[in-house]
């Protein structure tokens, strides 16, 4: 991969992985493939309740320090406004409703109280017969 921005390279491993389909399973992928931008990196399982819940399998170590706290192993939903997340919910609420991968930019204050300015990739993956089941994003993010 080319590109240097992590968002970039992030969506253009999702389109090699993807071929004809409309989104990859997430088996198919390989975080060793993106190991150097993983670390900025989470993972959520998409629960099948309205509004969905969405259930963090993995968060990137350096994401953690940027949120101030790892939410792996943690279920949220879109209407949970107390942790620093929340605000992507609404952009995994998007990306489920489309279909497609999502850009998303803004900021949000962290658990240590400082603003964090991020870009994000949101990337969906599944399969035909369970629908999506997962949605990794990428962040790059820097504390202001």
């Amino acid at each position: 991969m080319q590109e240097q921005r992590l968002t970039f390279r992030l969506q253009n491993y999702w389109e090699q992985i993807r071929k004809e389909n409309e989104f990859p399973d997430i088996r198919q992928f390989n975080a060793s493939i993106v190991e150097d931008i993983w670390p900025f990196c989470f993972q959520v399982s998409i629960g099948k309740k309205t509004p969905p819940t969405f259930t963090y399998d993995y968060m990137g170590e350096k994401l953690a320090d940027v949120y101030g706290r790892n939410l792996t192993g943690l279920t949220v939903d879109p209407r949970m406004a107390h942790f620093p997340g929340s605000i992507l919910s609404g952009g995994l609420t998007n990306v489920i409703h489309r279909r497609i991968p999502m850009q998303d930019n803004g900021h949000l204050i962290n658990y240590d109280g400082k603003m964090v300015r991020y870009r994000a990739c949101l990337l969906p993956f599944g399969n035909e017969r369970d629908g999506l089941t997962h949605i990794i994003a990428g962040l790059s993010c820097r504390v202001a």
